[in-house]
């Protein structure tokens, strides 16, 4: 086994194991303790990562204090972290093993980049991927969750992906190892535990070695999978434009496709949106222009011939940022420059609503620039001393809700709307024979 395993991590790695560094999560079960001495039989360079989720008290306890023997023994460096996981599982409104594998990989990849390991490996065998495969099976799921636990995801590695249970068990039985056993494996209240302690014993009496037929099905689907992918990114090509901080998915482009709304999806799934949105966004494309749709990172606005795809803001969280003299300030769209300039008139004017000149004599400190409320008003430039509301302003310029919704305003001390950031300039406070002293934002 220990040959084996190591061509396949050679394999994955791409190049010698030997001048790599690894990072590997160790829970003290059977399968990461197999994982940790087939590195340390191969002489490769190494430390061990444990996270405690605090779910089993003193046993929680109990498995890291092992966990930190194990390397001691092996002479490599350890990690350990106790992770908030009940709270974090309340907060995100997601299941316990949910919270436990965010804030399991979150922090093992803050800990390989922080220490310089050039991969993170975990200790998923065969048998993982086939109880993946009828977990996703029994909850509904496109090819991707068919196809078992891939052997490499970016900076993961999986070694024992095509090893069995059986052969880890052999190689521990072999090596004299001792492991801690979680007793929640046991039950069978997880979805899981049951699939492994009820549904493969059901199905190994019904088909002996159905394992190699799954393993061929496995096979098969990867090579589909990698059809779709191809596929897939050609229609991204054609149909996706990142512009900015937005992406613009051109919708009308996938209108002739067989499988247009399934397309949707796939190009909506990598910002959080599920199966059930993605086919509510398809269905409304043709209705008023305006809906909304919220990922939990991300919303989407079907916006005329286009899906248009921003992270999310909230309203309450922008920044409110009290300005009391030049300088640079950063706001969530953006940073926002003022200069004095106290020399004459410039050669040239702005052209554009990114930059404008006023009068610095004009000016009361401290300003604010601030999110645009209803009821805000200014007397743009050119029209002639004509108020107009900010809201009427924005409607004109044909903008959309995301747009609209960001919109800043910089006020005077005394509370009057100096700019409306990007668009229009108040007639009061512009620049003129009268008074030279511009101040540029």
């Amino acid at each position: 086994m220990l040959e084996r395993f190591q061509k396949v991590l050679s394999e994955l790695t791409g190049e010698d194991p030997g001048g790599q560094r690894f990072l590997l999560a160790v829970s003290g079960g059977l399968d990461s303790v197999v994982l940790l001495r087939l590195f340390a039989r191969s002489g490769y360079a190494f430390a061990v990562a444990h996270g405690n989720f605090a779910l089993r008290g003193a046993e929680s306890d109990a498995d890291e204090r092992f966990v930190h023997t194990l390397a001691e023994q092996s002479g490599v460096p350890v990690f350990s972290c106790r992770f908030p996981t009940q709270d974090h599982a309340r907060a995100r409104r997601i299941s316990i093993q949910m919270a436990a594998r965010d804030l399991r990989y979150e922090w093992l990849e803050t800990v390989r980049r922080e220490q310089g390991f050039d991969w993170l490996v975990t200790a998923h065998h065969w048998n993982d991927s086939l109880e993946t495969f009828f977990i996703n099976l029994l909850r509904g799921s496109g090819l991707r969750g068919l196809v078992g636990i891939p052997p490499r995801n970016d900076r993961i590695l999986r070694p024992l992906n095509g090893f069995t249970r059986a052969a880890l068990e052999a190689f521990y039985q072999e090596e004299g190892l001792v492991h801690r056993e979680d007793a929640s494996n046991a039950e069978t209240y997880y979805l899981r535990n049951q699939i492994r302690h009820l549904l493969v014993p059901v199905l190994r009496r019904i088909q002996p070695g159905f394992e190699k037929q799954l393993d061929r099905t496995f096979h098969a689907l990867r090579g589909a999978l990698q059809i779709y992918a191809h596929a897939l990114q050609n229609l991204r090509q054609t149909c996706v434009e990142t512009k900015d901080s937005r992406v613009l998915i051109h919708w009308p482009r996938l209108e002739e496709h067989p499988a247009a709304a399934a397309v949707c999806f796939e190009l909506l799934a990598p910002y959080g949106f599920r199966p059930e949105q993605a086919e509510s966004i398809w269905k409304g494309r043709n209705r008023q222009s305006g809906q909304l749709f919220f990922a939990p990172d991300f919303q989407l606005l079907i916006d005329r011939e286009t899906f248009i795809l921003e992270k999310r803001i909230l309203k309450n969280s922008l920044l409110w940022v009290d300005i009391d003299q030049a300088g640079s300030y950063e706001l969530p769209q953006g940073q926002l420059s003022l200069t004095y300039d106290a020399g004459a008139l410039p050669p040239e004017w702005p052209d554009g609503g990114r930059e404008a000149l006023v009068s610095a004599e004009e000016l009361l400190f401290p300003l604010l620039c601030r999110p645009w409320a209803p009821g805000d008003f200014l007397y743009p430039l050119g029209m002639k001393g004509k108020r107009k509301k900010v809201q009427d302003i924005l409607t004109d310029s044909k903008i959309d809700r995301f747009a609209k919704d960001r919109a800043l305003v910089l006020e005077h001390g005394d509370g009057r709307i100096i700019w409306l950031i990007g668009y229009r300039l108040d007639e009061r406070f512009k620049l003129n024979k009268d008074n030279e002293q511009p101040f540029g934002v």
